[in-house]
């Protein structure tokens, strides 16, 4: 028995078991913090925005605003997709890898100023993105 415990303890510093463990064990707390959700003290509800100096025509103005940007990244975003799938079909996927991250930019864009606009558009401030995402289906009672 002392032979494998000897090899376990050689195998532990050889592989540097410790090291590792430490590693994983910060990046493990690392993403549960970046993750983590906090409670709100003073959650903002639509109602309150008249309290604080948020004006009916400001609201209209951010929304026509949000509107615009997500037709605007929407459109580039898909424009850029369907040019990086033609790089790649013509062999050219150097561009197209470029091509497809700056395609997921302007989408990602696209999907943030929507649920802003959906936000302003369903009177709801703090929806979640299963709302969000049952809202574009068609599906108004389902959950995600």
């Amino acid at each position: 028995m002392a032979w494998f415990k000897r090899t376990r303890t050689a195998a532990r510093k050889m592989t540097d078991f410790d090291g590792i463990k430490r590693q994983q064990f910060f990046l493990y707390r690392l993403v549960k913090t970046l993750f983590k959700i906090d409670k709100e003290q003073d959650p903002c509800e639509f109602e309150d925005l008249a309290a604080r100096g948020i004006t009916d025509k400001k609201l209209r103005d951010n929304l026509a605003t949000f509107t615009f940007l997500y037709r605007f990244f929407g459109v580039i975003g898909i424009i850029v997709l369907l040019y990086t799938i033609s790089l790649f079909y013509k062999g050219y996927q150097l561009g197209a890898i470029v091509g497809a991250a700056a395609s997921l930019m302007f989408l990602a864009h696209a999907f943030k100023y929507h649920f802003w606009a959906f936000q302003i558009r369903s009177k709801k401030l703090g929806c979640t993105v299963g709302e969000w995402f049952n809202s574009l289906l068609g599906n108004k009672g389902a959950k995600l």
